[in-house]
This record gives structure tokens, C-alpha cells and sequence, in this order.
């Protein structure tokens, strides 16, 4: 039998991408971020309701990081005072910022027609810009004045990007011993509200007229009714894909992957909880809970 050159052509690619798929990781990682993330050893110590993390060592026992919180919720005078005096000092400050920008605004609208008002409304816009600083600045001060267990909002935030560095960290260090090139979020996104209460709200906003008019819908329509323009299908893709227009598509929240996967979500855990130096027993036991389920619900 005599095998035609195209015919040759098609079964030498054949066994090129077969030959090829052998060498790549045929298996794609998985690994649940929000699960990864709230298993840190740090989550241990975050309030929720407070949004901040106890400020005390990691680790202490039980009856020890209670009388830990118990006494960092203990401001001493020379702080409390100090906090105190900084919030009553905005307090001053917005005070006779608004009483300025109160008349500055009366100023500008009863100048005469044709009078330059450029310092004047540069005057307001500074007014109003430090109003809005002091508004800022108060609750962080009001904060650690009334939670001195809790850390400060500028260190919460500190603390919650070194979590996120280090879950990612992990993530690549499991990725590499698994020998897995492709590592896919499988947890659903944290804003995780509906299509239709978003829909919901967007209704009210539209007659607010918080539309999006770059949204045309009309062009899709078109296209399949009447024109069958591809430059019409072309823009409304374009156009369905911008930034703007992603809370305006009724579409609920879904995780990167919807099945199969090899789940590193396991070893992630694991890892993090190592580098903290976690009692080898609560890993353990950590782990076979985290197979268990995800045997379950891969």
C-alpha cells in the first residue's frame, strides 16, 4: 500500500503532538484561594467583625493569648491621652474648615458678574480636600483608641498582603514538587454577590442615570436580526468586554474551574503551616480533613 505524501504529512504530526503532549504535565493544578488564605496561621488571629488582627505573638496557648488580649486591650494613659488629644485636634480642624468653606462658598456666590473668582475657588478646593483628609484620618485614630487589642488599619493592611504573599509562595512551591506548570483558582470570587441582585440594583442606577451608554445593545441585536455585520458582532464583543461594562452582565460568580484538577489546596496548607512551625498533629489532621473533602468535591 502506498501512502500519499499528504497522507504522510498528516500522520508525521500526528506522532509529533503525540510525542509532544508526552513531555508537557498533562495534569492542571487547582488550589482553593479563599481556603488557602483562611487557613493561614495569621486568619488564627483576625477579628471579622472587627476587621483586625489581635496584636499579640502567634502561637501562645489558649489561657495565655487570652490574658494577652486581656491586657493589650489596657491603654496606657500617655496613649490614650495622646489619641485623644490628636482626635479632638481634628475635630478643631474640620470644625473651621467647613465654617471656611462655609464662607468662601457664600463669597463666590455673591461676587459680582465678571469677577476673577480663581483664588477664591482655589481656596475652596483646598478646604474641601483637607476636610475630606481629617474625615479620613479620624476613624483610624477613633479605632485604635477603642480596639488597643486589635492592630492599626495601615498594619491590618500590611499584614493581609504578607498572607497573600506567602499563600502565593506556597502555591508555587507545591506547583514545583508536583510538577504542575498551570495552577487555576478553584474558589468562587469573595464578591460573590448575585446576577440578580446585581441586576436588581443596576435597575435603580440606571434611573439615576448611572447607565453605561457604551453598552450598545443594539449592535448584537442587529446582527442577529437584520445586518449580520461583523463589524457590528466585532464592537459589541469589544465593547461587552470592558472593564465598565463587566457589573452591568448578569452573570453569577463562578470559580476559575468547574471540574477536574489536581487540588494542591492540600499542600498549600500544609506548607504555610510548616514555615510557622504548627504543631505536626493539627497538620496532619488538617490535611486529612482538606483530602477528605476535596475527594469529595474535587
Amino acid at each position: 500500500m502506498k501512502v500519499r505524501p499528504a497522507m504522510f504529512a498528516v500522520l508525521f504530526v500526528l506522532a509529533s503532538l503525540c510525542r509532544l503532549s508526552a513531555e508537557i504535565p498533562s495534569s492542571v493544578g487547582v488550589v482553593d484561594m479563599v481556603t488557602a488564605t483562611v487557613l493561614h496561621p495569621m486568619m488564627s488571629l483576625f477579628d471579622f467583625s472587627r476587621m483586625g488582627f489581635y496584636d499579640v505573638p502567634f502561637g501562645l496557648p489558649p489561657r495565655e493569648f487570652n490574658a494577652a488580649v486581656q491586657k493589650a486591650k489596657i491603654l496606657p494613659d500617655d496613649q490614650r491621652k495622646l489619641l485623644e488629644t490628636e482626635i479632638a485636634e481634628l475635630d478643631r480642624q474640620a470644625s473651621e474648615a467647613r465654617k471656611q468653606h462655609f464662607i468662601m462658598q457664600n463669597k463666590i456666590r455673591d461676587a459680582a458678574d465678571g469677577v476673577d473668582n480663581t483664588d477664591s475657588e482655589a481656596l475652596l478646593a483646598s478646604l474641601s480636600a483637607e476636610i475630606e483628609s481629617v474625615a479620613a484620618r479620624r476613624p483610624l485614630l477613633k479605632y485604635q483608641l477603642d480596639f488597643p487589642e486589635l492592630t492599626s488599619p495601615e498594619r491590618t493592611r500590611e499584614l493581609l498582603v504578607k498572607i497573600e504573599s506567602e499563600v502565593l509562595a506556597a502555591i508555587e512551591k507545591a506547583a514545583v514538587k508536583a510538577k504542575v506548570e498551570v495552577v487555576l483558582n478553584s474558589s468562587t470570587p469573595v464578591n460573590s454577590t448575585s446576577a440578580q441582585e446585581r441586576a436588581y440594583r443596576r435597575s435603580f442606577e440606571v434611573l439615576d442615570g448611572n447607565s453605561l451608554p457604551a453598552i450598545e445593545t443594539d449592535l448584537y441585536y442587529a446582527f442577529l436580526t437584520e445586518s449580520f455585520s461583523e463589524n457590528n458582532a466585532l464592537r459589541w464583543l469589544d465593547l461587552s468586554r470592558q472593564p465598565d461594562a463587566r457589573p452591568f452582565i448578569p452573570l453569577n460568580p463562578h470559580p476559575l474551574v468547574l471540574k477536574g484538577g489536581l487540588n494542591l489546596t492540600p499542600e498549600v496548607v500544609a506548607i504555610i503551616l510548616a514555615d510557622y512551625k504548627c504543631d505536626s498533629r493539627a497538620i496532619e489532621k488538617l490535611l486529612f480533613l482538606l483530602k477528605s473533602r476535596y475527594a469529595k468535591t474535587p
